[in-house]
């Protein structure tokens, strides 16, 4: 019963952190799709509330999304388990009315989020270098390198 309660509330933990990235992708990008904001969400999450450090700067030009897809290079099973937090954050965000959902794209519906996670300027020019991309190119880099 403890083990219940206890996984119940990790995953209310990891729901409300990917509900307020999730915020910030879209309050920073206006429009990402679905699977793009799943990916950068793990990212943010991963460079954020993980502490991980990322070895790439705002300086990197070049190949912006090969390097950021590196950054969880052999973590298959964290990317894999953290899909279902991040899938239920954007179903609750579209429940209740703070993300639309048009085709494949998600926006923000409140322009004034009150999101304090800040991603790095290294994520930011790469998912804006990855709207270039089809989700199908995308993701088959993604598979290719996790």
């Amino acid at each position: 019963m403890k083990k219940q309660k206890l996984d119940l509330e990790l995953e209310v933990i990891q729901i409300s952190m990917y509900v307020g990235i999730i915020q910030l992708l879209l309050k920073s990008h206006k429009e990402l799709t679905v699977t793009k904001t799943i990916f950068f969400s793990y990212i943010i999450k991963k460079q954020q509330i993980d502490k991980f450090k990322g070895v790439y700067d705002g300086r990197h030009r070049r190949d912006l999304i090969l390097k950021a897809i590196s950054l969880i290079e052999g973590d298959f099973k964290g990317f894999n388990k953290s899909l279902t937090f991040i899938i239920k954050s954007i179903d609750l965000l579209i429940k209740n009315k703070k993300v639309l959902l048009t085709n494949e794209y998600l926006s923000l519906r409140e322009k004034s989020s009150n999101v304090t996670l800040k991603e790095s300027t290294f994520i930011k020019n790469a998912i804006e270098e990855s709207k270039s991309k089809s989700d199908i190119q995308f993701w088959r880099e993604v598979i290719e390198v996790v």
